[in-house]
């Protein structure tokens, strides 16, 4: 499983995750971690 860490809770951050997650699918094992 490969994991992406984005380092910021901001809005920026918040908003990278959130894109992330909707573009990443169940086929593709990633998991996306904020870390604030």
């Amino acid at each position: 499983m490969m994991r992406i860490v984005i380092v910021g809770g901001g809005q920026a951050g918040i908003n990278c995750a959130q894109n992330l997650a909707k573009t990443l699918t169940d086929a593709d094992n990633t998991e996306v971690v904020v870390l604030e």
